[in-house]
Parts: structure tokens; sequence; C-alpha cells
């Protein structure tokens, strides 16, 4: 009854984990990402390769921080529920981070009205973000 009741609760805990992910993603697409993404076409090419030159190293750090502190959570959640590395909880994060994953890349995808140079970056850093969002599905990564 013991592992039943783990099985139970760590379902819980990475279903209340995707709704705090996906909340952390569409605030992060729609106040953060989509607003400097519009400034940034509306500049020239030449301030384009300059912001995207310094903006690497920026946008780099946001990501590790946000990471970070996401990390840092699950492992507080982790720490206070016990639960431990079994079969079930590996394969059930492993799906639920693949889920995950392709619904966000179809969410971003369906933003997209049409693709361009910089539309095709842009949508390749929102994957990276999505994609590393998600690994905090997985309790492997966080160890």
């Amino acid at each position: 009854m013991k592992f039943f009741k783990n099985y139970i609760l760590y379902t819980i805990y990475l279903l209340f984990l995707i709704v705090i992910i996906d909340l952390i993603l569409s605030f992060s697409l729609e106040y953060l990402f989509f607003p400097i993404y519009n400034w940034f076409n509306s500049l020239g090419i030449i301030l384009k390769l300059l912001v995207l030159m310094l903006g690497i190293g920026l946008f780099k750090g946001l990501m590790d921080l946000i990471g970070f502190i996401g990390a840092y959570l699950v492992t507080l959640c982790d720490r206070a529920f016990k639960f431990e590395l079994n079969t079930f909880q590996s394969i059930f994060s492993t799906i639920l981070f693949l889920v995950n994953f392709i619904l966000g890349i179809k969410v971003l995808w369906d933003s997209f009205s049409s693709f361009h140079f910089w539309d095709i970056l842009f949508f390749i850093v929102c994957i990276s973000f999505i994609f590393g969002m998600n690994l905090l599905l997985l309790k492997k990564f966080n160890e």
C-alpha cells in the first residue's frame, strides 16, 4: 500500500510541476520573449547583428538563472516529499517530459504566421528554452 501511495503522490507532484512549468513558459513567451522579438525585428540589420552578439550572453545567463531557480525548487520539493527513484517514476517522468515538450513546440509553432531567417533563429532559441524548462520533469537530471 505504501508503494501505491508513493506512485499517486509522485503523479500528483509531476502534474503540479507540469502546470507550474507551463505557466512559467506561457508567461515568459508572452511577456518576455515576444516583446523582445518584436523590438528586435524593428531594428536595422547592423543593429540586429550587434544586439545578437551582445544578447546571446545575456539570454544564456537568463536561461541559466531560470533553470537554476527551477532546479532548486524541484530539489526542495523532492526533499520535502522524499521520493525514491524507481522504474515507474523514470518512465512516467520521461513520458510527461516528451509530451509536454512536444505540446510546447506545437503551441510555439502555432504562434508564428510565417518564417523568415530571424523567425527561425527565434524559434530555435524558444525551443531550447522549452526543452530546458521541461528537463525539470526528469528526476535523474535534478540529482
